[in-house]
């Protein structure tokens, strides 16, 4: 078997338009996965360091998980109606209520991640008899160089690929931090109360607004854990407006930062917890946990999806099983500090890398930036991200615009295959620190 993919096999393997124009990133002809390995149609053979993006904690086909589905399959596939809400999903449910918050009281389950976060609006609609939700997303860094906090407000009501409630009015908010280290929480609240009233086009209260939906891991730019201050600002708001607190954890459950949950490390509560595909370790499946006083008083076929996958749910009790008997979130903490330090090392060594950051196993190395954006350091990221995978190591470049590599391995990742991905970091990243000899070969494709 080879050790890595060739550069001209690399090019064969991908769509030259879905390569630039998609966000998914890079598209291989993956034959058989095992563990946090790839192989591929030539025989290649790939660590896999993305496995977070796709909820794929524990690796690729666990054992026990393959074991789960298959004897899940034997005894009892699906049904009709009612009936399907039988073991596996009662059994998800008590194993949910084990380890969530307490001040949570409720498990709704979904199919689908996206029908969770329909449903986490639709009851937020639901209770506060309102219709506007905003989505709000940290980002580290200065827009404009405006010290403290910059919100940009973005219209998603016309995104053609939204399965939204068409009568929700849904708003993105892009909060760009910058020298925030003196903030207060009574700044804090003061800045948000400012630029959310600015939004809802009122001067003495928030109107219409039946949520606020904190990304709690903002990929977009680097995973950026949101300051608690703010968090805390938030809630603040919320409870004096009436406005539901929802967290999405689709990016951060189940592992990915050392806990089940990264809301189970803060002092702020929500009321809606979003939590997907990380569950069942990539089978589909999608979660929201309800706090207690909110299901108070709710009718049960409110919070009750009788059409559940209990096939994705055997897979979901394999998965929490797999994390609780081998240890794996003391290993994605433990592991997680040896990724931080080696990323931190690179850092000192090679003066174009701007930042690392992240937290559990999900971590980026970003590179400097220009004013204007424009040099060649902003292609360094995708240049790093063909070099390895040439030799072996799967990273995450969304578009050759990035400036950033994210490293998501899974959370039962071994000391060795992190230091042989760093390893392969590096030799890219010296392969690359005068040249832009991969830019211009894939430039020259378009």
């Amino acid at each position: 078997m080879k050790e890595y993919v060739s550069y001209p096999d690399f090019l064969r393997f991908i769509d030259p338009s879905s390569l630039y124009l998609s966000q998914e990133g890079m598209k291989l002809p993956v034959c058989q996965s095992t563990g946090i390995n790839l192989y591929l149609a030539n025989d290649s053979q790939i660590m896999d360091f993305t496995t977070g993006m796709r909820g794929i904690n524990i690796g690729h086909n666990h054992p026990k998980v393959l074991s789960a589905v298959a004897k899940q399959m034997e005894e009892y596939a699906r049904s009709a109606g009612f009936f399907n809400s039988h073991k596996p999903i009662y059994q998800l449910w008590g194993s949910f209520l084990s380890f969530i918050d307490p001040r949570q009281g409720a498990v709704y389950l979904t199919n689908t991640e996206e029908k969770a976060l329909r449903y986490a609006i639709s009851l937020a609609n639901l209770i506060t008899k309102q219709s506007a939700v905003l989505r709000i997303k940290f980002f580290k860094g200065k827009q404009h160089k405006k010290p403290g906090i910059e919100i940009l407000i973005g219209d998603e009501n016309n995104d053609p690929n939204s399965n939204l409630d068409p009568l929700t009015h849904y708003m993105s908010c892009y909060i760009f931090l910058n020298n925030i280290s003196d903030l207060t929480i009574e700044s804090a609240i003061s800045d948000l109360l400012s630029y959310l009233r600015d939004f809802n086009y009122s001067s003495t209260e928030l109107t219409n607004i039946s949520a606020i939906i904190i990304d709690l891991v903002n990929k977009d730019n680097g995973f950026y854990f949101p300051p608690a201050i703010l968090l805390s600002a938030i809630r603040y708001i919320c409870d004096r407006n009436g406005i539901l607190y929802i967290f999405d954890e689709r990016e951060t459950a189940f592992g990915r930062t050392g806990r089940m949950l990264a809301s189970l490390d803060l002092d702020v509560y929500s009321d809606l917890t979003i939590v997907g595909k990380g569950i069942a370790n990539g089978y589909s499946l999608g979660c929201v946990l309800i706090r207690q006083e909110i299901v108070q008083g709710l009718l049960e076929d409110v919070w009750n999806d009788v059409e559940v996958d209990p096939i994705s749910c055997a897979a979901a009790l394999a998965t929490i099983e797999v994390i609780h008997t081998e240890n794996l979130l003391e290993n994605c903490r433990e592991m997680g500090k040896r990724l931080l330090n080696s990323l931190q090392v690179l850092q000192k060594r090679y003066s174009f890398i701007e930042d690392v950051r992240g937290i559990g196993l999900n971590y980026s190395l970003e590179f400097i930036r220009t004013e204007n954006n424009s040099f060649t350091n902003l292609s360094k990221a995708w240049d790093l991200a063909c070099f390895s995978l040439q030799h072996g190591l799967l990273t995450y470049c969304a578009n050759p615009q990035s400036h950033s590599i994210l490293l998501m391995p899974p959370i039962n990742v071994t000391e060795n295959q992190i230091d042989s991905a760093l390893a392969i970091l590096e030799q890219g990243i010296i392969k690359i620190k005068n040249t832009d000899c991969f830019t211009k070969t894939l430039s020259s494709r378009i």
